[in-house]
């Protein structure tokens, strides 16, 4: 074991010293917020006024605010995490070689798995939703098509090495977010739809089972922790301070919108509400142009969900290569091997395959309640939760933030119970699941 580190530490020296091999592009604040908020907002806050119905207007609220915050504590635990990385190289397999080096392919499978699963499923909702959009124009099309049309969007975009390179794409899927929580408030204080509204609960769930089947919707809405140690990596302010301000708004903006969805949404049709609000609404051309935004919006994100799973991805790769061979010689000819022909190779497999499955699975439902709710709570809660109280209770120096002992103390224990609340969350989401399929 001592040999492999021995290796590992030798390999990123050679790494260092060869600064044309990886090139780190820096990005602001501002885009960084962007992203992170283009990350987190997805298909799934079409699903919120949903949440509500089973939770009831102030459990849902209480559950939107706990959850988020729950993130940031997760986020700000993987800057603390990224302190005893080397500047520009943190990510969830660089933690793991550092604390549980024996499970580091196994962690960065389940977060490829798992942003991979959410890229399948966007094509898969792009394929549904555009083929309505051309009938309200009398034009008939097929799913087929609309997936094929899709590739050829993203494609060009999931090339890109770096969050930064993607921050106009992410401003387009922010605008399509911007049009489809338009609508929503629009409908509701215009009062079209009163005619559908059911009963409104404020207080009452619907039961213990909603309640547990519907927190893991919000759990994954939340989930932006796969792209923001690429985040740490290429913003220009690197410093505590910088990384929390990104981390509030982001999260804050995310939570802002969600509360107002669900809410507006909820208070439309009431419990007679869908587990998607933008189809519940009469056809029009507002609601055809919102499905048109909803597509925009997971295509656009479709590039930064395709980037981490990517990344990890080469890591596994790597760690393979990197254990293949120990010759000092033969390790700088597979790092250059790695910056000019596999993130091709991989960029290329991943896409045609993604696009295979999305032809294939037309409905990815109940796979992505299982990928989406365990790969949600592991990337946001369980991982940096172990990873940071592991770390903690270490001697190892942190570049970025000088603890006491009281301190690290308090961060042993913020850090093991944000690690239970992902574990019992995971738990709670994988039995709901199952229960349904014997169901």
């Amino acid at each position: 074991m001592a040999c492999m580190h021995m290796h590992a530490a030798h390999y990123c020296s050679m790494l260092i010293c060869i600064p044309h091999l990886r090139v780190i592009i820096m990005t602001t604040k501002t885009a960084t917020v962007i992203n992170l908020v283009n990350t987190a907002l997805g298909a799934g806050m079409l699903a919120l006024p949903f949440a509500f119905k089973s939770q009831g207007i102030v459990l849902a609220i209480s559950n939107i605010l706990f959850c988020g915050m729950l993130t940031v504590v997760g986020l700000l635990l993987q800057v603390y995490i990224s302190g005893f990385i080397a500047p520009g190289e943190a990510s969830f397999f660089k933690a793991c070689k550092i604390t549980y080096p024996s499970l580091a392919v196994v962690f960065d499978l389940a977060i490829a798995l798992k942003c991979f699963g959410v890229c399948v499923s966007y094509l898969v909702i792009a394929g549904e939703l555009m083929p309505l959009v051309t009938s309200y124009f009398g034009y008939e099309t097929t799913r087929f098509t609309w997936i094929l049309l899709s590739m050829i969007i993203v494609t060009p975009f999931s090339f890109h090495k770096s969050l930064s390179s993607l921050k106009t794409i992410s401003i387009i899927a922010l605008s399509s977010v911007v049009y489809l929580l338009v609508v929503v408030i629009f409908h509701f204080f215009i009062g079209d739809t009163i005619s559908q509204r059911g009963e409104i609960s404020i207080w009452h769930a619907e039961n213990a089972a909603s309640v547990i089947s519907t927190t893991p919707i919000i759990v994954f809405a939340f989930t932006c922790a796969q792209n923001m140690f690429s985040s740490i990596n290429e913003m220009q302010d690197r410093t505590v301070k910088g990384y929390r301000q990104v981390i509030i708004s982001s999260i804050a903006i995310s939570a802002t919108v969600y509360v107002t969805i669900g809410l507006t949404g909820y208070l439309s049709f009431g419990n007679n509400v869908g587990d998607n609000i933008i189809s519940m609404y009469a056809p029009r051309f507002t609601t055809t142009l919102g499905r048109f935004a909803i597509v925009l919006l997971v295509l656009f994100s479709y590039p930064l969900m395709f980037h981490p799973a990517r990344v990890s991805i080469e890591n596994i790769v790597n760690s393979f290569m990197l254990h293949a061979t120990t010759d000092e010689h033969s390790l700088l000819l597979a790092h250059e091997y790695h910056s000019q022909k596999l993130h091709m190779t991989i960029t290329v497999v991943a896409l045609i395959l993604s696009f295979l499955l999305a032809l294939t699975l037309k409905s990815l439902n109940l796979i992505l309640s299982f990928v989406g709710a365990t790969g949600a709570t592991s990337v946001s809660f369980i991982l940096p939760g172990i990873f940071a109280y592991t770390l903690a209770s270490t001697d190892l120096e942190n570049d970025l933030v000088t603890l006491n002992h009281r301190q690290k103390s308090l961060l042993r224990f913020v850090s093991f119970f944000l690690f239970i609340v992902g574990l019992i969350l995971a738990i709670m989401a994988i039995s709901v699941n199952i229960y349904r399929i014997s169901h």
